[in-house]
């Protein structure tokens, strides 16, 4: 009796794994295929200024690859899709695709898919589905998708972000602005234009692929009502604006 196994990892925000057997008059053999997303990124989600990104591919069989789009490309080993990777009986070959992007400067969301496929019966294809947004990677202020905006609000008149927990204390601290970029020359802009707020991060503490944290100076506000400030995140040809609220 032959035994054929399939374990998938599906492209989720979590990796969700599939089983299928089939039985015919043969030796047991057994069949694995799936693949994982690199940095923990199973959802396949990559930011405005992203050039690339990886996954790693698990087959005990012979697979195909391809994607078509206009702004994402793929290979496997050094070998643009589409293309065949041969897997020789007996063994479990763990090879890694890579996939370049040209930064979306479009101002919406946008999708690509790439297909791999083991011939294997009952195995098939997976066709996941990478999304690449129309903003940079800010973690902090948060995005507010109801308005496609990112406010840092929550200010008070002395310059500290406030927030009250749920038994009703009221928190500060320094207000700050968190963010990855994944280009060289990154720049946060906009507080040459504002007398009353400052910031410690300088051009050289701006690195690709690390989460830099800019704490925030803000004066004292005595002009009796609500100001605000709009700052620039620039990477790659891209550009966010960041709004800065005072109460």
């Amino acid at each position: 009796m032959k035994l054929k196994s399939l374990f998938a990892l599906a492209a989720a925000t979590i990796a969700a794994a599939a089983f299928v057997t089939s039985c015919d008059d043969a030796d047991n053999d057994f069949h694995q295929f799936y693949w994982q997303g690199t940095h923990n990124n199973n959802a396949l989600i990559v930011y405005a200024d992203q050039t690339e990104d990886s996954i790693n591919v698990t087959s005990t069989d012979t697979w195909t690859y391809t994607c078509e789009s206009d702004w994402m490309q793929m290979s496997v080993n050094g070998k643009p899709a589409p293309d065949t990777l041969v897997v020789r009986k007996g063994y479990i070959d763990r090879s890694r695709a890579t996939f370049t992007f040209t930064p979306n400067t479009t101002g919406q969301e946008r999708t690509a898919s790439f297909t791999l496929t083991n011939p294997t019966k009952h195995i098939g294809s997976f066709s996941p589905v990478f999304t690449q947004k129309p903003y940079l990677n800010i973690s902090l202020p948060v995005y507010d998708s109801t308005t496609g905006t990112f406010t840092l609000k929550n200010i008070n008149s002395e310059g500290l972000y406030s927030a009250t927990t749920k038994d009703g204390v009221t928190l500060t601290a320094k207000p700050v602005i968190t963010f990855t970029v994944y280009a060289d020359g990154a720049e946060l802009t906009g507080f040459d234009d504002c007398d009353w707020l400052t910031h410690t991060l300088s051009p050289a503490d701006i690195r690709k692929n690390v989460l830099c944290t800019d704490t925030l100076k803000v004066s004292r506000n005595t002009t009796g009502h609500q100001r605000s400030v709009t700052l620039t995140l620039k990477s790659n040809g891209v550009s966010t604006p960041i709004t800065v609220v005072q109460n």
